[in-house]
């Protein structure tokens, strides 16, 4: 799943964006073009740039200075994500990380990602 350019300020992806041959460990290099295409779609759509309230919040946690590279670093996520336990997810062979974000979120491949279409694979509770 391609993550949604609102989930990270415009800095971050730009940063991101840099490092494209060494991306988490893969080689993620683009053509020239289509890297130019996807930097100006991030940048232009980016978490500081946007209207939506998600991304106004996740703009609100940052400090100025702070360029998250994964959006699980944002202090939004974290606070959102507080009562799961990395083991939780890290043991669970359908999620993994909390980086698989479709695994739990089943719109999040839509940019939607509200509380009431959550289902945490294993879990019981409210989430199930």
């Amino acid at each position: 799943m391609g993550y949604q350019p609102g989930l990270l300020p415009e800095r971050s992806w730009q940063k991101l964006m840099s490092g494209l041959d060494n991306h988490f460990g893969d080689n993620a290099e683009l053509t020239a073009e289509s890297y130019t295409a996807i930097l100006n779609y991030l940048t232009d759509n980016a978490a500081d740039k946007s209207d939506y309230k998600r991304s106004r919040r996740i703009t609100n946690s940052l400090a100025a200075d702070d360029t998250p590279l994964r959006i699980t670093d944002t202090d939004y996520f974290k606070r959102k994500h507080r009562e799961l336990s990395l083991t939780a997810i890290t043991h669970n062979a359908e999620i993994g990380s909390f980086s698989n974000c479709i695994a739990c979120h089943r719109q999040a491949d839509k940019g939607s990602f509200n509380e009431n279409e959550i289902k945490i694979p294993g879990a019981l509770g409210r989430w199930d």
